[in-house]
């Protein structure tokens, strides 16, 4: 048709499917078929063929049972023109179905049908003007129920959604991840669906990566993920502590090494774990000729680590202030290296004493750690006073 006003066009319907308007826009001349601008079609709760003529079909009345709407062909349609398919009434639920169906041998979305499901959904398609038409949008679905059939699905497809136990369709029950596996909406599986499959384990060649190992059974505690890949529960600075004396040990005339009052129970050697004894004490002389040496050793368990001895000066009543530390490092589950020194002083004299660094065999498994004190002979009547001792391990 040429050129008219719109107020000379004629009031009767007669503009044809192949009619165009030419519309000036910037100097440039565009057109649009008659069709995008005809009236929306409103289909009942029946099945329906949306016509060539068709460009937005709405739901008028509420559904009472699933219908079809079979899409015109493609071939017919034209390329590039937009359908537009809406559930108006929100009418649409898991049971009564809107199904969008092909015509002939087109393809939607490669596929034979579409199926809508959820109240107010809409879809938006487009056609390639051949025989395949394309879902360009699928409106915004709320919470709810979700259903699928085999031929509207997409393997590996991963949805979230809330939904109600026990409704009909083929859908996954409760509230999670939803998959959609060979056509049918599944629980998705944790790890494997939707993040990585690894697990975390220690760092080095893996890089430390992956999935948060099991915590394990224990309820109630608070644990932090150590660089190894094991779970560990915080302690208050050290990871074991016992000390310190609140009263004096006094220790007399024996050559038996003696407890000088704090143990520290329950301790097994690895390789890398360490502990830090430290003492204070005097040791009262008596004026006498016998030789003899004041005594301290650490023991792990029974067997006695290297003792630290230190000569006392004979005919000469003497009062020694002494103080120490030593360190155990577990170089194994049976082997613990020891050094350490011993502060001496009485008057202006000052006696350091280094202990010689050395390994000793211990017995594996949980053992007490002690620290003990005694002398050389028992002639001289001479006196060990305990004031502090404090064993730690660090680590």
């Amino acid at each position: 048709m040429s050129n008219v006003k719109i107020s000379a066009l004629p009031s009767t319907a007669l503009l044809a499917q192949s009619d165009i308007l030419p519309v000036v826009s910037g100097g440039a001349t565009k057109s649009s078929t008659v069709s995008n601008l005809w009236e929306p079609t409103a289909v009942a709760n029946a099945n329906y063929t949306i016509l060539a003529t068709d460009v937005l079909v709405y739901t008028s009345v509420a559904f009472t049972a699933p219908h079809s709407w079979t899409l015109p062909s493609a071939a017919s349609y034209g390329a590039g023109r937009l359908l537009r398919v809406v559930d108006l009434l929100g009418t649409l639920t898991p049971t009564n179905t809107l199904t969008l169906t092909r015509a002939g041998s087109d393809t939607i979305n490669g596929l034979t049908s579409k199926v809508l499901a959820t109240a107010f959904q809409s879809c938006l398609l487009v056609c390639d003007g051949i025989s395949a038409w394309s879902i360009v949008a699928l409106g915004i679905v709320a919470a709810g129920d979700f259903s699928s059939n085999t031929s509207t699905s997409v393997d590996g497809e991963i949805v979230l959604f809330s939904g109600t136990a026990g409704k009909t369709g083929k859908r996954a029950t409760g509230t999670g991840i939803a998959k959609l596996t060979a056509g049918v909406l599944g629980t998705g599986t944790a790890k494997t669906d939707y993040w990585d499959t690894s697990v975390f384990v220690a760092s080095g060649g893996s890089h430390a990566i992956g999935l948060v190992p099991d915590p394990g059974a224990s309820a109630g505690t608070t644990k932090f993920l150590c660089e190894d890949a094991t779970w560990k529960a915080p302690s208050a600075g050290l990871l074991a502590f016992a000390g310190s004396l609140t009263s004096v040990t006094n220790i007399n005339i024996t050559t038996t090494d003696t407890t000088g009052g704090i143990t520290l129970a329950n301790q097994t050697a690895a390789a890398g774990t360490l502990w830090r004894v430290r003492f204070h004490a005097q040791y009262v002389a008596a004026n006498n000729a016998t030789a003899r040496n004041m005594q301290i050793t650490v023991y792990w368990g029974a067997t006695a680590l290297i003792q630290t001895s230190i000569v006392v000066t004979p005919s000469q009543a003497n009062t020694w202030n002494l103080e120490g530390e030593y360190l155990l490092n577990g170089t194994g589950t049976t082997a613990i290296w020891e050094s350490g020194y011993t502060h001496c002083e009485t008057g202006a004299a000052l006696k350091p004493t280094w202990l010689a660094p050395a390994s000793t065999a211990v017995p594996s498994g949980a053992q007490t750690i002690d620290l003990r004190f005694s002398m050389s002979a028992t002639g001289p009547v001479d006196n060990w006073s305990i004031d502090g001792v404090t064993i730690e391990r660090l680590k």
